[in-house]
């Protein structure tokens, strides 16, 4: 889905789209050159790392504790969990064994649970 020749691609657009000064054709092909020379190849998708440090940058820009991808995906599951069962789960995370999903249900059966009281209570 999200790929680094993509990005870079769109990340390339953007700075020129933003470029204030104007372009001569000089600077234009010694540019070209350049790149020809010293072009780097880009990994076919984001490495576990490359996400990681994304996520680190991005939560500390918005002034957040950092987390994981990992935590992300958690979270995720026990919502799924919450909302439409462990099934669902199952099928998303594509788990083949239903002992591996019920690790999701734990958190998801406690705050169910919660619920049940403060609405009976």
């Amino acid at each position: 889905m999200f790929t680094p020749a993509r990005s870079e691609a769109f990340r390339s657009a953007e700075r020129a789209a933003a470029r204030v000064t104007r372009r001569w054709p000089s600077h234009m092909r010694r540019n070209a050159e350049k790149r020809a020379r010293a072009r780097r190849k880009l990994a076919p998708r984001y490495t576990r790392q490359a996400i990681a440090r994304a996520i680190g940058r991005a939560c500390r820009k918005a002034g957040v504790v950092p987390f994981s991808a990992y935590q992300l995906r958690h979270l995720g599951a026990v919502e799924l969990r919450a909302r439409f069962g462990l099934e669902t789960v199952r099928a998303v995370l594509g788990h083949s064994f239903k002992a591996m999903s019920d690790h999701y249900s734990q958190a998801a059966d406690a705050e169910l649970a919660g619920r049940a009281m403060a609405v009976a209570g």
